[in-house]
C-alpha cells in the first residue's frame, strides 16, 4: 500500500543476517546487513560485601557480549566512584574510601547506542577499627629513650595500613608507618615534665586513649678524681688550681634547689655561666669549664646553691 511493504520478526538468531526484499518475484532490493547479538547484561559482585573502614574492596563487573575497551562506570547511589575499561568481558574497580554505613553500588556499561546498568550490590562498611597505645615505660629521665607502640585492629580481622602520628596534647611527637597493624616510634624527651601521649590514625583521625609519661631531670653521677682540691665548702669542690685544660665544679645540695655557677675575669666581666639548673638534694653533680682562649690569668667564680653563696678564685696556666 502506498508503495511500501513492511515485515516484523523477533525470530532472527544471534548472527549476522543479510536481508533482501523481492518484489513480485522479479526485482530484488539491495542487501541490508542485520546483526543480531545476545542481550547485554551487566553483572556486579564485591570482593567482600561487609568490610571495615579504610579496608580495600574490589568491585567486579561482568559484561558477556560487551566490547573490550568500552567503559564501565561504578557508582555509589548517584555518586560516581570511578571507572575502568572492559577487558575479556570484565572490569574491576578497587576503593578503600567508602565511609562507614550501607552503600548501594551499581556498574554502568557504556557503548554507542547502549547503556546498561547492573543490579544493586549492597556494600556494608563497619566503623570497627580500634587503636591501642602502650609505652615502654611511664617514667623516664631526660634524654632517655622511650618506645611508643600503637596497635590497630578491627573486628573483621582487617589489618589497617597507613601511618600513625603520636602527639603530646596538640604537639606532634613523631609519626611511624603501620606494619602488620603496628606502628613503633622510639624517641627521647629533653625537657622534664608530664607528657600526655596519644596515637592518631592519619586516615580516619581515630585516636587512642592517652598514656601519661613523666620525665624527670637526669642526675649527673659522673665523679672525677679530685687531683688537687683547694676550695671545699661543705658541698662544693673546685679543682684543679691552677688549671690548664679544664676546671671542675663538683657539688651536692642539701635540699632540692636551683644551682647557678658563674665565672668572671679579673675585670669583673662574666665569661660564662657554667651551670644553671634545678638539682635534687643528696645527688652528686659534676660540671666543668673548658677555656677555648685565654681570657684571663685569674678567674673568679660565684656559686649559688639555693640560699647559699660561694665565692672563690682560680689561676689559669696555659
Amino acid at each position: 500500500m502506498g508503495g511500501t511493504a513492511s515485515f516484523t520478526t523477533s525470530d532472527l538468531s544471534t548472527a549476522t543476517h543479510y536481508i533482501t526484499a523481492v518484489y513480485n518475484g522479479t526485482i530484488t532490493s539491495d542487501i541490508l546487513v542485520q546483526a543480531v547479538r545476545d542481550e547485554v547484561v551487566v553483572g556486579l559482585t564485591s570482593s567482600k560485601s561487609t568490610s571495615s573502614l579504610t579496608e580495600p574492596v574490589t568491585f567486579i563487573a561482568s559484561v558477556p557480549g560487551g566490547v573490550n575497551g568500552n567503559t564501565v562506570t561504578f557508582k555509589d547511589g548517584l555518586n560516581v566512584l570511578g571507572s575502568s575499561l572492559l577487558s575479556s568481558g570484565k572490569a574491576t574497580f578497587m576503593t578503600s574510601s567508602l565511609s562507614a554505613g550501607i552503600h548501594s553500588i551499581t556498574a554502568v556499561y557504556d557503548e554507542t547506542g547502549l547503556n546498561v546498568t547492573s543490579g544493586i550490590v549492597i556494600q556494608t562498611v563497619n566503623d570497627d577499627l580500634s587503636i591501642d597505645l602502650t609505652l615502654s615505660k611511664n617514667s623516664a629521665k631526660t634524654k632517655e629513650s622511650v618506645t611508643l607502640t600503637a596497635t590497630m585492629s578491627s573486628s573483621s580481622g582487617f589489618i589497617p595500613i597507613g601511618t600513625v602520628t603520636f602527639k603530646n596534647g596538640t604537639s606532634t611527637v613523631g609519626s611511624a608507618t603501620l606494619a602488620g597493624g603496628t606502628a613503633i616510634l622510639t624517641r627521647s624527651f629533653n625537657a622534664a615534665g608530664t607528657y600526655t601521649i596519644t596515637a592518631i590514625y592519619n586516615i580516619t583521625g581515630l585516636a587512642s586513649a592517652s598514656e601519661v609519661l613523666t620525665v624527670s631531670r637526669t642526675k649527673s653521677i659522673e665523679i672525677a678524681t679530685a687531683a688537687n682540691p683547694v676550695n671545699e665548702y661543705a658541698d662544693l669542690k673546685v679543682y684543679p688550681n691552677p688549671f690548664s685544660d679544664k676546671l671542675h665544679f663538683k657539688f651536692i645540695s642539701p635540699v632540692d634547689a636551683q644551682v647557678r655557677i658563674d665565672l668572671y675575669d679579673v675585670t669583673g666581666q662574666l665569661v660564662k655561666t657554667v651551670f644553671d639548673n634545678w638539682v635534687e638534694k643528696g645527688v652528686l653533680y659534676n660540671t666543668e669549664f673548658i677555656p677555648k682562649t685565654m681570657v684571663s690569668e685569674m678567674y673568679f667564680y660565684r656559686t649559688i646553691i639555693g640560699k647559699s653563696v660561694f665565692n672563690g678564685n682560680v689561676l689559669y696556666k696555659k
